[in-house]
């Protein structure tokens, strides 16, 4: 069974992250909104969640710490076009496991996805 991967708001993620998650075997899931978040977080459980870190249809850190109350282990994946450090501070302190700033950084969260979720 492949591992999941929850992509939350996947429109505002990398264009080329979900390509990239499929070609080595991942199983991405999709939530376009609160409603299919919860859904997809509780029901389907997967392995890592990856947000960018402003999402459209709600706050970064508020779903991170909704993540952290229920999962406290998940590793739950920023992206961010820009992180400041200042941003990536206020990232980590919502209880997010890592902040990369995309697309400089695809390949080193594509390693840290295989570290955590495992490789298909």
């Amino acid at each position: 069974m492949a591992p999941k991967i929850l992509l939350v708001d996947p429109a505002s993620c990398h264009p080329a992250l979900e390509d990239r998650l499929c070609e080595r075997g991942y199983e991405v899931l999709r939530a376009e909104n609160g409603l299919r978040f919860v859904s997809q977080l509780q029901v389907e459980n997967p392995d890592v969640v990856i947000m960018d870190s402003r999402p459209r249809f709600c706050d970064s850190h508020t779903l991170c710490s909704a993540i952290r109350a229920q999962f406290r282990h998940k590793p739950v994946f920023f992206l961010a076009r820009e992180a400041h450090e200042a941003d990536r501070r206020d990232h980590l302190g919502c209880g997010c496991t890592q902040v990369f700033s995309m697309p400089t950084q695809l390949p080193a969260l594509m390693r840290r996805i295989g570290e955590c979720a495992g490789t298909p």
